[in-house]
């Protein structure tokens, strides 16, 4: 009878041992799904974010291009774009001349005067740059 206890506990005990061990990785598969769920999700979330940042983005370019159209019809709009032209030449001007050594003349190359004095400013420029 005491051999027949022992076995009894013996099957008990393993049959404990078993279904722990089934509890454990039943709560670890069920873990490894919502961890996975969750960066699902997470990703979901984070690109629709950027969708709605990129859409507003491209709302708020689409409205001010709007607005530039619409200013740029009347005659002030007209001369700030001159303006604006302009001054991005000159400053393209001025990065091409402190970055090459090629010679940038202007429209009115015909007067010599000008040409001169313009001649002598970008000798006296390049003459100035360090390491040159």
């Amino acid at each position: 009878m005491k051999a027949e206890r022992e076995k009894r506990a013996q099957v008990l005990e393993s049959e404990g041992d078993r279904q722990a061990a089934i509890n454990v990785a039943e709560g670890q598969k069920q873990a490894q799904v919502l961890a996975a769920e969750a960066e699902k999700l997470e990703q979901i979330l984070k690109a629709e974010g950027e969708a709605k940042a990129i859409m507003q983005v491209a709302e708020a370019q689409a409205s001010a291009l709007e607005t530039v159209g619409n200013v740029a019809k009347t005659e002030q709009g007209q001369k700030a774009i001159q303006l604006d032209l302009a001054t991005k030449a000159i400053e393209a001007k001025q990065a091409i001349a402190k970055e090459s050594s090629v010679v940038l003349l202007p429209d009115n190359g015909t007067d010599a005067g000008s040409m001169v004095a313009q001649a002598v400013t970008i000798i006296e420029t390049l003459n100035k740059k360090p390491g040159v």
